[in-house]
């Protein structure tokens, strides 16, 4: 977008200054700006429909045996942790430097805890943190599971004071079942998967270009 670009000279600085203490991670950084500036040229087409929120929880209701969706969604343990990331996001505005943009909104957090309540997966494997809310949100579901790890993978923004945020909303969810990762999907996903060996149920909301959706989910 314009607005993206009109903050690039901010970044390429940004990263500029990263080469001396994490030579990797630039170049990690560096490799998925031009990945969306590639992508800005020449965009492939989309081969699929969205679904809407009520559409996909109809459509679980097919796949899985058990509980109902529609009970899952009214567990008091998902309105807690609504609740408690409502409170910390908000009063925490105005101090991060993370932009509104990158946090999970409550629709797509939702959609966390509810997969992981159905699939109920020993194994989950998320790309991209920022605040931690979906984090939050899965770590709240494998806990009412019983049980179940969590790895998120993420490279957080080059911006004063992110290490104090970053993943915040979920470190009061987290009881020693959360591993997060700094680094680029590309670099760490093969590694963690020969270290966990099997997935139960993955989360892609790292880099959004294709060639990067499509070299996570395969």
């Amino acid at each position: 977008s314009g607005r993206a670009y009109g903050k690039l000279p901010a970044e390429l600085l940004r990263l500029a200054a990263l080469v001396p203490s994490r030579p990797v991670e630039a170049y990690d950084r560096a490799c998925g700006y031009l990945d969306l500036g590639l992508e800005a040229i020449r965009r492939p087409p989309a081969r699929y429909e969205t679904a809407g929120f009520a559409e996909a929880v109809a459509d679980l209701s097919s796949h899985f045996g058990g509980a109902e969706p529609s009970e899952i969604l009214r567990e008091p343990a998902l309105a807690g942790v609504e609740r408690r990331t409502r409170e910390l996001l908000g009063g925490i505005r105005g101090e991060d430097p993370f932009e509104t943009r990158w946090t999970a909104d409550v629709v797509f957090a939702r959609c966390c805890y509810l997969f992981c309540r159905l699939a109920r997966p020993e194994a989950v494997v998320e790309t991209g943190v920022a605040h931690g809310v979906s984090s939050a949100f899965l770590l709240a579901a494998l806990r009412e599971n019983g049980g179940g790890e969590l790895y998120s993978v993420d490279l957080p923004p080059l911006r004063r004071d992110a290490a104090r945020f970053w993943g915040i909303a979920a470190r009061g969810e987290a009881a020693g079942n959360w591993r997060l990762y700094r680094g680029a999907s590309r670099r760490l996903l093969p590694g963690l998967m020969e270290e966990i060996g099997s997935v139960g149920l993955f989360v892609h909301d790292s880099l959004h270009t294709y060639r990067n959706m499509a070299y996570e989910l395969d």
